[in-house]
């Protein structure tokens, strides 16, 4: 369960430094895997796992303090082709979604959306494939 922020909290933290969270709906509460994802579209993303951020955010912000398999993602709209770098990251990052990686993530969350699993800005997919098409076309144009 989500609550405000607790005392120790920044006043200028909106979200705790955690962009996405997600757990698995199979069985009963707790989930058996908890997700908090960071996004990441600067070039300074290696110096930016979740992890700690996660610490603090369930601090911060549970007040169920989950004590299942807890999982960390770095999600980066980029490829990374060296792959000793990607080997790197990977062990800080513990595991990092790329281009290639995402729009099968981002499908099968649509999908899950529509076999009723609740997905959050799901109804929202007809605005957000609207804003790729126009950069897309901008993109193009320029």
């Amino acid at each position: 369960m989500l609550e405000p922020p607790l005392v120790p909290t920044s006043p200028h933290e909106k979200d705790g430094g955690v962009d996405v969270i997600a757990w698995t709906s199979e069985g009963m509460p707790p989930p058996p895997a908890f997700f908090f994802g960071q996004t990441a579209s600067g070039k300074n993303w290696p110096g930016k796992p979740v992890t700690d951020h996660a610490r603090v955010f369930s601090t911060a912000y549970m007040l169920d303090h989950m004590t299942g398999n807890r999982q960390y993602v770095t999600l980066i709209p980029y490829r990374v082709l060296n792959e000793a770098f990607w080997k790197s990251q990977s062990l800080m990052h513990r595991a990092i979604l790329d281009r290639l990686r995402l729009p099968r993530r981002a499908l099968r969350g649509l999908e899950l959306s529509m076999e009723g699993v609740p997905v959050d800005d799901a109804d929202n997919i007809d605005v957000l494939t609207q804003w790729l098409g126009d950069y897309i076309d901008c993109a193009q144009a320029a």
